[in-house]
């Protein structure tokens, strides 16, 4: 092998780049008001920077390639413009680690060409012992950095200087801690009632105000549009679905009543060692064909990732979908049901919301189905009433406060002792019906009237037949036989169709009206009441 022994020098420094290395963060840009620790930046807030937050180890550049001469000259790594580590080069090996200058290696250029790199035998342009290089890095321990803008740089006193890396340490190294926070309804949108209990349906909003976080901007900020992150967390009573979609918002709509922001740009050290509360932010209850009841949980975003999630204490009522299991404005009752001429369902009624006993006395001339019927549209005013609710489907017992919902409901806890559940149907030619009817825990009773007949009179109960005794085989039911009764006030077919109080029910019971007819009832209308005691509960109910 023939080699020019008066070829060129290799590269020197200048020609070398140099990058800063264990850079983390998410789209991290520099904070309004950051620490310019170099003295000399020409970066300004919100520019995309190099970002090191670690409080541990070196904060290390890349190692150059090899760069012409290691046998001449003074090398230096130069920190904020100042000479941390320098070394004469000159015969023999420099390698080693002065200061902030680490000197990795030194080799002959034999090998390698003129920007450095490693080339093949055949491929070599410099004779053994021509030149000498060296490859070199710039390694500070991390916690002699100031946090801020610094600044890098490998200086040759011959051949000349690298590239100027300015980098930023961070002084948040952790996610945010998220702390605090409460719901309050701002807009109650349409309500949705339910046995007097309000849930959202559609249009609403809430306040979510309170919620603070630490650790948040340090000299950077995470250049993302969901800073603050509003979801849904635990369902409620056997609930699955969500209350709301998952929604996000930026700096802007998250800043708080002491900006932290400068035109639009986070300030450097906002919410670091001290937690800094965010403003308000508004909740839309936004998903849609939802029955649910379930708590929200937040958290918040900075350039390391995002907190752990805030549950809020406050339970969210969404009712938005068609009504499961039970219907209080819609009990089911069979079309087949009579001669066709009505062929609608039940309805909830409210005229015997003061009464406490099992059978109270009516109106015999009032139009039951269309009088005081339950609505969806306002609460007909359940409390202090003997009321049962009708929840998510179930009706049940219950003595519940509802008050500390979000909307605020009743407050049932007051209404104890026996509750109740009246509707009314309405038929034509229907002296027999099934009442289908499944409960685990059993019913207190069940009771069917059918106002504007006979059995006004013939009943000993206030017009009220008993589906827990048996019909008395023929005639008018009813234990008062001056007045016309076969002197039983029971009203189920057979003994295996009775509703025995306090036992499992699942199936259909027979029930009749004897010789009597819903043609002549007042407005074809037929009653239906039962009595819940506490712990009892019905899960499927409807007339055929």
């Amino acid at each position: 092998k023939v080699y020019n022994p008066n070829i060129a020098t290799p590269n020197g420094l200048s020609t070398k780049t140099i990058t800063i290395t264990g850079t983390d963060g998410t789209s991290p840009k520099l904070a309004a008001g950051f620490t310019d620790v170099s003295g000399a930046t020409t970066l300004t807030p919100g520019t995309s920077v190099s970002r090191v937050d670690a409080v541990s180890g070196n904060i290390e550049t890349t190692v150059t390639t090899l760069a012409y001469d290691a046998d001449a000259g003074t090398l230096s790594a130069l920190v904020n413009g100042v000479a941390d580590g320098a070394v004469v080069l000159g015969a023999g090996s420099n390698a080693g680690i002065t200061n902030s200058l680490n000197i990795v290696s030194e080799s002959d250029y034999n090998l390698f060409n003129a920007t450095g790199s490693s080339v093949s035998f055949a491929q070599s342009i410099y004779h053994p012992a021509l030149y000498t290089g060296f490859t070199a890095k710039i390694s500070k321990s991390a916690t002699t950095v100031t946090p801020g803008v610094n600044s890098f740089q490998l200086s040759h006193s011959v051949t000349g200087d690298t590239n100027t890396i300015e980098f930023v340490k961070d002084d948040v190294n952790s996610v945010p801690v998220a702390i605090g926070g409460t719901l309050a309804q701002a807009n109650a949108g349409t309500l949705r009632y339910i046995s007097g209990v309000p849930y959202y349906n559609t249009g609403a909003t809430l306040t979510l105000s309170g919620a603070t976080a630490d650790s948040f901007i340090g000299q950077t900020y995470a250049d993302v549009s969901d800073i603050i992150e509003v979801t849904s967390a635990a369902n409620l009573e056997g609930t699955t679905a969500n209350a709301i979609n998952e929604q996000n918002y930026t700096y802007a709509q998250v800043d708080g009543t002491s900006s932290f922001l400068t035109g639009g740009i986070p300030n450097a050290n906002t919410g670091n060692g001290s937690p800094y509360a965010f403003g308000d932010l508004t909740v839309s209850i936004n998903a849609t064909n939802v029955r649910t009841v379930e708590q929200l949980r937040y958290r918040v975003r900075n350039a390391n990732g995002s907190s752990s999630y805030v549950t809020m204490s406050e339970a969210v009522q969404v009712h938005s979908a068609a009504q499961g299991g039970i219907s209080e404005i819609a009990i089911v009752v069979a079309d087949a049901l009579g001669n066709g001429t009505y062929t609608d369902d039940g309805k909830r009624i409210f005229n015997f919301a003061a009464e406490t006993t099992d059978t109270p006395v009516y109106n015999n001339t009032l139009n039951f189905y269309t009088n005081n019927v339950y609505t969806e549209a306002a609460d007909p005013g359940v409390t202090g009433t003997k009321e049962a609710t009708l929840r998510l489907g179930i009706l049940k017992h219950s003595t519940d406060d509802f008050s500390n919902f979000l909307p605020a409901g009743p407050n049932r806890s007051a209404d104890t002792g026996t509750q109740y559940f009246t509707f009314a149907f309405r038929r034509q030619v229907v002296a027999n019906l099934n009442i289908n009817i499944t409960s685990s825990t059993g019913v207190s009773g069940v009771w069917i009237a059918a106002p504007g007949t006979a059995i006004d009179a013939a009943s000993t109960l206030n017009g009220w037949l008993n589906c827990s005794a048996v019909y008395n085989g023929s005639g008018v039911p009813g234990a008062n036989t001056g007045s016309g009764g076969n002197g039983s006030d029971g009203c189920a077919t057979t003994t295996g169709e009775r509703i025995v109080p306090a036992v499992a029910l699942s199936g259909s019971y027979t029930m009749t009206l004897g010789t009597e007819n819903l043609t002549n009832a007042t407005n074809n209308v037929a009653l239906v009441r039962i009595a819940l005691t506490a712990g009892q509960s019905i899960t499927a109910l409807s007339i055929s």
